[in-house]
């Protein structure tokens, strides 16, 4: 059964994702609710893990590499793969994808030989790691955590 999830919960979030330490008050006043309603809702999101509030530093501007990779997995069970990526340290995101590519992968290091011993020596030998495509980042241009919606309305 799936959790209640509407209009308005969205644009709680958005207030969030523009500033998570915005109090329920100022988040009432732009989403047009209560504190005490926006207070409630919150705790429901936060309970059933929707939201989470974190602080999210930028890994390129404290001087970290990132590399983005996809790969194709062949001969051994996606699940495997996964496991043994999410315990690597550079690793920050993996996600498994519908076409050519079975696995994004998104890596941050603090040098070049470290992401290169990430890449080489722990990702592409792996079991199972029959082709990988990487792309290092050379500038983020947009990194947007603004809430826009899953069918890409604000």
């Amino acid at each position: 059964m799936g959790i209640s999830f509407d209009e308005i919960d969205r644009r709680i979030i958005n207030q969030l994702r523009i500033d998570g330490r915005k109090s329920f008050t100022e988040i009432a006043k732009r989403v047009n609710l209560s504190e005490a309603s926006v207070r409630s809702r919150y705790q429901r999101l936060r309970d059933n893990g929707i939201v989470q509030i974190v602080a999210m530093p930028d890994p390129i501007l404290l001087g970290a590499l990132e590399t983005h990779l996809a790969l194709q997995v062949r001969g051994v069970p996606l699940d495997e793969v996964i496991k043994t990526l999410i315990s690597i340290p550079e690793v920050r995101y993996v996600a498994s994808g519908l076409g050519s590519y079975d696995l994004i992968v998104n890596l941050y290091a603090l040098s070049s030989r470290a992401m290169a011993d990430a890449v080489i020596d722990k990702i592409r030998r792996l079991k199972g790691v029959e082709t990988i495509d990487s792309m290092t980042v050379h500038e983020s241009v947009k990194d947007s955590y603004v809430w826009e919606g899953i069918s890409g309305n604000g």
